[in-house]
């Protein structure tokens, strides 16, 4: 019975002790120095080279400062501890992280870990660009449908994403040739499609509304012609129908450069110059978080 009884007495004795370091834990700081001492009060401020405080016996007194290096850790009032090391000014301290103060985060995410926190572009070009018709300069466009671009970046590091474009247009031409020395005349119509696919690196500058941007990669072009005509021969009237149709692939280099414009945190537009399947492109884009 006597045993039951201390034992209980023992436990109680516990508990109180507990709670009453919680409870005093709740009003003061405890600064743990090298040398084994303890100093408690309110921490003020935890600079570089020292750290300022207050007396609990002295609240509207002077703020005292004690040097950082001689404090191994704080134990603040919320029970979170911050263990002080000799600090490295180039290095940032983020108090959640677990990272030691002045120790350096190394860098080991992959250059696509952000692969899934990109932006999905969507737009539409104009005035033609690329061709592998041969003297297509010569020829007269005709009306056609702008070409459509489909676009995905992420970022890699800063201001820098990397990604991927496709591109599908389909442009018309006409040709109106008259030969007098060989008397006869050619007449036809040329339809040319692209596909584009370019894998490019954007440099963005990073502004918040009004952002330009330079980008540049290695393109792939495929392109097939189809041409219907006629040849008509001056001296006696005949006529011939003439199809044929082409095919053929091409690489080159991507250059462009614009500006997005970033309607909120989520959303925008952006307007671009260059070469590729068009010289002038807008659009507008979203960006994504699925993490």
């Amino acid at each position: 019975m006597l045993n039951y009884t201390s034992t209980l007495l023992s436990a109680l004795l516990v508990m109180f002790m507990q709670t009453l370091c919680l409870h005093a834990q709740s009003l003061f700081d405890v600064l743990i120095k090298l040398d084994g001492s303890i100093v408690t009060g309110k921490v003020i401020e935890v600079n570089l080279k020292t750290i300022k405080y207050q007396r609990l016996d002295m609240v509207d007194g002077p703020v005292m400062e004690i040097p950082r290096n001689t404090v191994y850790a704080i134990t603040y009032r919320n029970q979170q501890t911050e263990y002080l090391l000799p600090v490295d000014s180039t290095s940032f301290y983020q108090s959640n992280s677990g990272t030691k103060v002045g120790q350096r985060q190394p860098d080991t995410n992959p250059w696509h870990a952000h692969i899934d926190s990109g932006r999905i572009q969507i737009g539409v070009g104009i005035i033609r660009s690329f061709s592998l018709i041969r003297n297509v300069e010569s020829l007269a466009n005709k009306k056609s449908l702008p070409a459509f671009v489909f676009g995905y970046f992420f970022p890699v590091k800063r201001n820098v994403d990397i990604g991927l474009i496709a591109g599908f247009g389909s442009f018309k031409y006409e040709e109106n040739r008259v030969s007098q020395y060989d008397l006869f005349q050619i007449t036809r119509n040329i339809k040319e499609n692209i596909l584009n696919v370019s894998v490019t690196c954007v440099y963005r500058m990073g502004f918040k509304t009004f952002d330009p941007y330079l980008m540049g990669g290695l393109a792939f072009y495929n392109s097939r012609a189809n041409s219907e005509g006629m040849i008509r021969f001056l001296d006696d009237g005949r006529t011939i129908t003439v199809e044929n149709s082409a095919a053929g692939s091409s690489f080159g280099f991507l250059v462009r450069g614009g500006v997005s414009v970033n309607i909120n945190s989520k959303s925008g537009a952006y307007f671009d110059v260059g070469n590729g399947i068009t010289l002038l492109q807008f659009g507008g884009f979203v960006k994504l978080d699925l993490k």
